[in-house]
C-alpha cells in the first residue's frame, strides 16, 4: 500500500472557522469539522496516528474515506494497491492487536515506522471480498440493533427530562430570579497547574465531575495552588456547581457536591451556587438548574466567539428564574425526581448491557472473519458461542 503521510496538513480550529468550507476535515478517529478546499480525493483508508483507541479492542482505530477530503496529522493515510480490498483492509486494521506497535506513557501513538512494519495478511482478492461480504452480512445485523438501543436510551433520557419539568415547573409555582435566593454571593474557582507526579497538594475538581455528577477522586487532579489562595474555595455538602464554559451542548451544566467538607476545591470553569437554605434547598434548586428547560436558559446566554468555547457568567446564572414551591413542595419534588432517577438508572443499565453484548459479538465476528473461522455461521451468537468454547 502507498503511505500518503507526507500530504497531510494539519489546520486550526480557529483558523478552519474563518475559512468556512464545506470539505470534511478528517483526524484520528472520523471528521473533525470541514475546511474550504481538499487535499485528497480519492478511496483511502485513515489509521489513527494518536488520539486512536489502540488497546480498546471494541473500538474502531480506522475508518474510509471517498472523495474530496482534507486530512491533519493525527491520521496516516493509507492507499491500498491493486490486490489489497479497501474494506478488508479496515476490518483488518481494527481487529489488529496494537500492543508493541503503538507506544507512550500519556498518549498512544503508532508512528509512521511501527505502522509500516505490521503484517497484513494478503488472501487472494477473491477471498477478502467473500471475507468482507459474509462480515458486513452479519454486522448489518448489529448494526441495526445497535440504532434500536441508541434510539431507546435516547427515548428513555427524553422521557426523564420530561417528568422532570413537569414536575419542576408546575404553573402554580411563583418564580423568582436565582440572584434573589442565596445567602452569599457566587464564586468563580482557581485554577493552577497540577503537581508533578509523587508530590502533595491541594486537590481540586475537574470538569468531568460536574459533567458526570461523579464526586470521585478520579475525576479530581492534585494541583500547586497554596492552603492560602485555597481558603473559601474548598466544598461543602450541598454545594451547587455550574459549568461557566464548556462546550455548547455542555455549558451551564450544573451539579451537587454532597461529599465531605474540605475534600477539593473548585476550578475556575465552575461557578459555585450556594442557596439560602431556609427559602430553597440547594436539593431542589441543582434539580432546577439540571432541567432542560432551565439549562437551555442557560445556553442561550452562553458568548463566545466562533471557534471557542461558550461562556456564561455569574449574572446569567443569577438571572435564571426558579420556580419556589414551599419547603414541603420542594422536597415531595426532589423525592419523586429521585424515583425517575432510580427508574433510569434501571432501564438503562439494561440497554448499555444490551450494548456490551453487540460490541462483543462485533469483536468476536473480526476475530472469526480473520481467522478462518467465520464461514459457515449462520447467525453472530453462534460465531460468539463458537469462540468461547
Amino acid at each position: 500500500m502507498d503511505v500518503l503521510d507526507a500530504r497531510r496538513i494539519p489546520v486550526k480550529a480557529s483558523d478552519r472557522a474563518v475559512r468556512g468550507g464545506e470539505i470534511p476535515y478528517y483526524g484520528a478517529t472520523g471528521q473533525a469539522g470541514t475546511i474550504d478546499r481538499a487535499i485528497f480525493d480519492e478511496p483511502l483508508v485513515l489509521l489513527g496516528e494518536d488520539g486512536a483507541p489502540f488497546l480498546d479492542p471494541y473500538k474502531s482505530k480506522a475508518y474510509l474515506v471517498d472523495g474530496p477530503s482534507w486530512v491533519n496529522n493525527h491520521a496516516h493515510v493509507l492507499r491500498p494497491r491493486d490486490g489489497l480490498d479497501r474494506k478488508f483492509l479496515r476490518y483488518y486494521l481494527d481487529v489488529f492487536d496494537y500492543r508493541g506497535y503503538a507506544n507512550g506513557t500519556t498518549r498512544l501513538k503508532l508512528t509512521q515506522a511501527s505502522m509500516r512494519g505490521m503484517p497484513v495478511p494478503i488472501p487472494h482478492l477473491r477471498e477478502q471480498r467473500r471475507i468482507v461480504d459474509t462480515l458486513e452480512d452479519h454486522l448489518s445485523r448489529l448494526d441495526a440493533g445497535d440504532r434500536y438501543l441508541v434510539q431507546n436510551i435516547k427515548r428513555m433520557n427524553g422521557w426523564a427530562a420530561s417528568m422532570a419539568d413537569e414536575l419542576i415547573w408546575s404553573p402554580g409555582y411563583s418564580t423568582r430570579e436565582l440572584g434573589s435566593l442565596l445567602r452569599e454571593p457566587m464564586r468563580n474557582g482557581r485554577s493552577d497547574r497540577a503537581v508533578t507526579k509523587g508530590s502533595a497538594g491541594i486537590r481540586a475538581l475537574t470538569l468531568t465531575a460536574v459533567t458526570r455528577n461523579e464526586f470521585t477522586d478520579v475525576n479530581t487532579k492534585l494541583t500547586t495552588t497554596s492552603p492560602h489562595m485555597a481558603r473559601g474555595l474548598w466544598l461543602e455538602p450541598g454545594d451547587i456547581l455550574v459549568q461557566r464554559s464548556n462546550t455548547p451542548d455542555l455549558v451551564g451544566t450544573t451539579a451537587r457536591y454532597e461529599g465531605p467538607r474540605e475534600w477539593a476545591i473548585f476550578p475556575d470553569l465552575l461557578i459555585r451556587v450556594r442557596p439560602d437554605e431556609e427559602v430553597i434547598s440547594s436539593a431542589f434548586m441543582c434539580a432546577v438548574l439540571r432541567s432542560e428547560r432551565a439549562h437551555r436558559s442557560l445556553r442561550a446566554r452562553a458568548k463566545g466567539l466562533a471557534g471557542s468555547m461558550p461562556k456564561i457568567d455569574q449574572a446569567a446564572i443569577a438571572a435564571v428564574q426558579i420556580p419556589v414551591p414551599n419547603p414541603r413542595g420542594q422536597e415531595s419534588i426532589v423525592n419523586k425526581l429521585a424515583e425517575v432517577e432510580s427508574t433510569l438508572v434501571v432501564l438503562l443499565t439494561t440497554l448499555r448491557a444490551q450494548q456490551r453484548k453487540s460490541a462483543a459479538l462485533r469483536r468476536s465476528l473480526l476475530r472469526a472473519a480473520f481467522s478462518g473461522s467465520l464461514a459457515g455461521r449462520s447467525t453472530c451468537d453462534e460465531v460468539h458461542e463458537e469462540l468461547a468454547q
